[in-house]
Protein backbone atom coordinates (compact mmCIF):
# COMPACT_ATOMS: atom_id res chain seq x y z
CA UNK A 1 0.00 0.00 0.00
CA UNK A 2 1.44 3.07 -1.44
CA UNK A 3 1.16 5.65 0.95
CA UNK A 4 -2.18 6.51 -0.81
CA UNK A 5 -4.84 7.53 1.85
CA UNK A 6 -8.07 5.48 1.49
CA UNK A 7 -11.68 5.43 2.96
CA UNK A 8 -12.62 2.60 4.68
CA UNK A 9 -15.48 1.75 6.41
CA UNK A 10 -15.55 0.44 10.38
CA UNK A 11 -16.30 -3.45 9.18
CA UNK A 12 -13.52 -3.24 6.25
CA UNK A 13 -11.34 -1.25 8.49
CA UNK A 14 -11.97 -3.88 11.42
CA UNK A 15 -11.31 -6.96 8.54
CA UNK A 16 -8.36 -5.24 7.13
CA UNK A 17 -6.96 -4.99 10.93
CA UNK A 18 -7.50 -8.85 11.32
CA UNK A 19 -6.16 -10.08 8.28
CA UNK A 20 -2.97 -7.84 8.77
CA UNK A 21 -2.42 -8.95 12.69
CA UNK A 22 -2.95 -12.42 11.60
CA UNK A 23 -0.38 -11.90 8.48
CA UNK A 24 0.40 -15.30 6.45
CA UNK A 25 -2.46 -17.09 8.38
CA UNK A 26 -5.07 -18.52 6.87
CA UNK A 27 -8.36 -17.14 8.58
CA UNK A 28 -11.86 -19.18 8.05
CA UNK A 29 -14.72 -17.61 6.85
CA UNK A 30 -16.47 -18.63 10.23
CA UNK A 31 -13.61 -17.09 12.31
CA UNK A 32 -14.28 -13.60 10.17
CA UNK A 33 -18.03 -13.90 10.51
CA UNK A 34 -18.12 -14.47 13.87
CA UNK A 35 -15.71 -12.00 14.62
CA UNK A 36 -17.25 -9.01 12.42
CA UNK A 37 -21.25 -10.00 12.76
CA UNK A 38 -21.56 -12.57 15.71
CA UNK A 39 -22.15 -16.01 15.64
CA UNK A 40 -25.67 -16.08 14.48
CA UNK A 41 -24.26 -15.55 10.98
CA UNK A 42 -21.39 -18.00 11.01
CA UNK A 43 -22.93 -19.42 7.67
CA UNK A 44 -23.47 -16.62 6.14
CA UNK A 45 -20.53 -16.36 4.02
CA UNK A 46 -22.54 -14.03 1.43
CA UNK A 47 -21.77 -11.06 3.73
CA UNK A 48 -17.96 -11.98 3.86
CA UNK A 49 -17.50 -12.38 0.39
CA UNK A 50 -18.93 -8.44 -0.46
CA UNK A 51 -16.96 -7.07 2.39
CA UNK A 52 -13.87 -8.74 0.79
CA UNK A 53 -14.73 -7.73 -2.79
CA UNK A 54 -15.17 -3.82 -1.46
CA UNK A 55 -11.58 -4.04 0.15
CA UNK A 56 -10.49 -5.57 -2.60
CA UNK A 57 -11.81 -2.59 -4.81
CA UNK A 58 -9.94 0.02 -2.37
CA UNK A 59 -6.59 -1.87 -1.91
CA UNK A 60 -3.92 -3.71 -4.06
CA UNK A 61 -5.87 -6.61 -4.57
CA UNK A 62 -2.90 -9.10 -4.33
CA UNK A 63 -2.90 -8.89 -0.88
CA UNK A 64 -5.58 -10.85 0.04
CA UNK A 65 -5.34 -14.66 -1.15
CA UNK A 66 -8.36 -16.48 -1.25
CA UNK A 67 -7.95 -19.68 0.13
CA UNK A 68 -10.42 -21.76 -1.53
CA UNK A 69 -13.30 -23.31 0.50
CA UNK A 70 -10.94 -22.48 4.06
CA UNK A 71 -11.20 -18.44 3.95
CA UNK A 72 -8.56 -15.75 3.56
CA UNK A 73 -4.98 -14.93 4.11
CA UNK A 74 -2.94 -11.57 3.93
CA UNK A 75 0.37 -12.10 2.33
CA UNK A 76 2.80 -9.06 1.30
CA UNK A 77 3.03 -8.72 -2.07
Amino acid sequence: MSGVEIKLTKQEYNLLRELVQNADKVLTFSYFLNKAWGPEYADDKELLYGLISSLRGKIDQGYIRTVTGVGYQFTDV
